[in-house]
């Protein structure tokens, strides 16, 4: 039986939650970029696709 490797992608969401010091929401909302990363986390939002494929040769 032959062996390949298979190179797929996915959608997913990606999600990111920052401390952000600020005088209102709004402004943490926009100036998020500038604080402090906390978490992150992916989510499949769609379906797998194979971007390539190739036979591995011993």
């Amino acid at each position: 039986m032959a062996k390949y490797l298979v190179t797929t992608s996915t959608d997913v969401i990606r999600y990111v939650s920052y401390i952000v010091e600020a005088d209102s929401q709004e402004e943490a909302e926009s100036n998020c970029d500038d604080g402090e990363l906390t978490d992150e986390w992916y989510e499949e939002s769609g379906k797998t696709y194979v971007e390539q494929s190739e036979e591995i040769i011993d």
